[in-house]
């Protein structure tokens, strides 16, 4: 997986750089779902799939990439399986406790509510992201798309069609406007809509298909007559 301005170290780098003050008093660098876990039941703990970009094959920490930030391996929380028992929590005002299990990611957590855990079976979930993923026993490599470490003998196979921004990216590229500047613009002044749609090809030029807009959409034909 490469390395950019979304990984977790690169995060860690800046805000070492940058805030200095306060990455000295940070005790742990979570995910939400890990800092939702710690306030319900004051443990911080993390899962190797949500850690996929600074975990291995063997489900644990690469040390030697953590080790590339000074003090990181301090700030990230051990690591459980998706069924630890990470401990518990009250139910409101009631006295009883229910375990709290560690957890993982979304799109992983999306297999099993989609009733997808052997090989062979896929799902195909619309959120965030559209991600198409698919179950098997081999890893086989392909670009673009994710193979997650095996667990449980299951290999995950997942690529996401586009992210959620990319209609923001295609709108201001095509009205000439740099995407932090749209949100000051008066509402009055735009009439703007969701170009998203769901796309089972990882394409970014076919992804508004659907309304036979493409990615590849200029101004001029989107205002054209009959267009």
């Amino acid at each position: 997986m490469p390395i950019g301005a979304s990984h977790l170290l690169a995060k860690m780098m800046w805000f070492r750089k940058h805030r200095p003050d306060l990455y000295e008093k940070t005790r742990y660098v979570l995910s939400p779902k890990d800092y939702c876990l710690l306030r319900l039941t004051g443990k911080a703990v993390a899962d190797p799939i949500a850690s996929f970009g600074h975990v291995g094959l063997d489900l644990g920490y690469i040390d030697p990439l953590i080790a590339r930030v000074e003090g990181a391996a301090d700030r990230l929380p051990p690591l459980g399986f998706f069924t630890d028992i990470a401990g518990e929590m009250k139910l409101g005002s009631h006295a009883r406790c229910v375990p709290v299990v560690v957890g993982t990611m979304d799109a992983w957590g999306n297999l099993f509510g989609c009733g997808v855990f052997r090989p062979g079976q896929g799902m195909y979930v619309s959120g965030t992201s559209e991600i198409l993923a698919l179950a098997g026993q081999k890893r086989i490599g392909a670009p673009g798309v994710v193979t997650f470490a095996t667990v449980d003998g299951l290999v995950v196979n997942a690529g996401p069609t586009q992210s959620g921004a990319d209609p923001l990216r295609w709108w201001s590229r095509t009205v000439g406007v740099e995407p932090g500047m749209l949100q000051p613009l008066p509402k009055k002044r735009i009439a703007m809509a969701v170009l998203s749609c769901s796309c089972r090809i990882w394409k970014a030029s076919a992804h508004r298909s659907g309304m036979r807009i493409s990615g590849d959409r200029s101004s001029a034909s989107t205002a054209a007559p009959g267009a």
